[in-house]
């Protein structure tokens, strides 16, 4: 039977290095004890589906050992960062400690929060029946989970101490990445067309991407923050990106007839769909509440139809009040007026049936 010494000095000697598992499945899962008297699930049973949907790291170490110890409260002060700095991304971080180290756990915990799980040793064979027997942990290893519980990465303290800026910054990185990837924050769970959260999708969704590609360009979404976090929903198609997809992604669902916005003959627009129904689907003045950037219409359309469709420079401060319905017919008339002309341009130049198509697509959002 192995102790624990020997335990150490072994798996002391692997290089731990952060590395993707590539594995399919599920991790098997299992329920521990959580021992920490100032976690949020002190006493309770905890399991790793309690984690599902959430980017999971489980440490394995052991209360009687400092080192240990120091790497539990690094990871602790990570949760804590974690939160504060990117309060919308589901991260949790987890401590396992090894059999027959009960009696350090009051101490090991003082002054921290995230779960500290008491493994056991049932069989007697001197290894955690979970952390290792189950799911064949080295010892102070950290094993990162995705939201389908599935193994990614996998970390050995031994070697890459979180006292190490490098180390501990790897370890965070990983856990965001991870967490950007599967979570999407940037897209709303509820409706991801509903880019202002309003919700209900409209032409403003829309209008509000366009403005902001203007302004700023296509570009890698980052971490939401505290101070730079959703609504607006930036990312409609879920790519991570903010792109003209983005748009598109909207635009092709208001033509569809289970929006209730697509034009057929004779019937208004979706922008004067949107000012007539107001009053009964939502207030205007709530939609730009709860929408950051205030909506302006401008040069704006080539970002989404790579077409030089420029707007003529009075339109560049016309806004889209949120009371005011004849401002927004009046804003549908001239983007209708311009679509016209430049699909006559079009058709005088270009024989380009792409092009045509890409024009009939704005007057169907017009």
């Amino acid at each position: 039977m192995e102790t624990l010494e020997q335990r150490q000095m072994l798996d002391g000697a692997a290089v731990g290095l952060l590395m993707a598992e590539g594995e399919s499945g599920p991790m098997p899962d299992f329920v521990l004890v959580d021992q920490n008297s100032t976690s949020a699930t002190f006493q309770q049973q905890v399991s790793p589906r309690d984690y599902l949907e959430k980017i999971s790291a489980w440490y394995l170490g052991a209360a009687f050992c400092g080192y240990c110890v120091n790497q539990y409260e690094l990871m602790d002060q990570m949760q804590n960062e974690l939160q504060q700095t990117y309060p919308l991304l589901q991260i949790e971080l987890i401590g396992i400690n090894e059999p027959n180290q009960e009696a350090g756990n009051a101490t090991a915990t003082n002054g921290r929060d995230i779960p500290w799980l008491q493994d056991t040793d049932t069989d007697g064979n001197g290894l955690p029946d979970k952390s290792v027997d189950l799911w064949g942990m080295s010892f102070r290893d950290v094993v990162v989970l995705n939201g389908a519980n599935e193994k990614i990465a996998k970390m050995n303290l031994n070697q890459n101490d979180l006292a190490n800026s490098a180390n501990y910054d790897t370890l965070k990185e990983l856990l965001v990445e991870e967490a950007m990837k599967q979570q999407r924050p940037w897209r709303n769970p509820v409706n991801a067309r509903d880019v202002n959260n309003s919700g209900f999708v409209a032409p403003l969704d829309v209008l509000l991407i366009i403005n902001e590609l203007n302004l700023s360009e296509p570009r890698l979404l980052p971490p939401p923050t505290g101070s730079d976090s959703p609504p607006p929903f930036w990312d409609p198609n879920g790519d991570g990106f903010l792109t003209a997809a983005d748009a598109l992604f909207v635009i092709n669902y208001l033509n569809s007839p289970e929006s209730g916005f697509s034009q057929g003959e004779g019937e208004s627009s979706p922008m004067q769909s949107m000012a007539g129904d107001a009053s009964d689907r939502a207030d205007l003045a709530l939609m730009e509440t709860r929408t950051k950037v205030p909506v302006t219409v401008g040069a704006v359309i080539p970002s989404v139809l790579n077409v030089d469709l420029s707007l003529d420079s009075s339109l560049a401060s016309a806004t889209m009040a949120p009371d005011d319905a004849n401002r927004i017919s009046a804003v549908d008339q001239v983007f209708a007026e311009q679509a016209a002309d430049d699909r006559a341009m079009v058709a005088r130049d270009s024989d380009s049936d792409s092009l045509s198509e890409e024009l009939d697509l704005l007057s169907l959002l017009i």
